[in-house]
């Protein structure tokens, strides 16, 4: 299940087809695979902010389930991921507009 909760946006988000100046905070299931029927393995808490095409993002990876259980990514990580560094890079597989959900 996808949740996200639009936190502010400028007077003139709802000219722009990208929604720019929007705010969204987000609590998202993490699973292993791209479908909707893929195992839960954790959630994705975060925000991210529509100042571009790019869409800067802020996001705590935490790990309840799989190989990474009880690890959580953030700016301190623990378990696996203690003293990471570096980036992920996230794609969209599919938009139900009707829904509103996104993979």
């Amino acid at each position: 299940m996808l949740f996200f909760v639009v936190m502010g946006e400028a007077v003139t988000t709802n000219t722009y087809r990208t929604r720019l100046g929007e705010v969204v905070v987000i609590d998202n299931r993490l699973a292993e695979g791209p479908n909707l029927s893929s195992r839960a393995v954790g959630r994705c808490h975060g925000m991210y902010v529509a100042a571009d095409v790019s869409n800067p993002a802020v996001f705590n990876l935490v790990f309840t389930e799989g190989e990474f259980n009880g690890s959580f990514r953030s700016s301190g990580a623990t378990g696996v991921f203690r003293l990471a560094r570096g980036y992920a890079r996230m794609r969209t597989y599919s938009d139900d507009l009707e829904t509103g959900i996104s993979v």
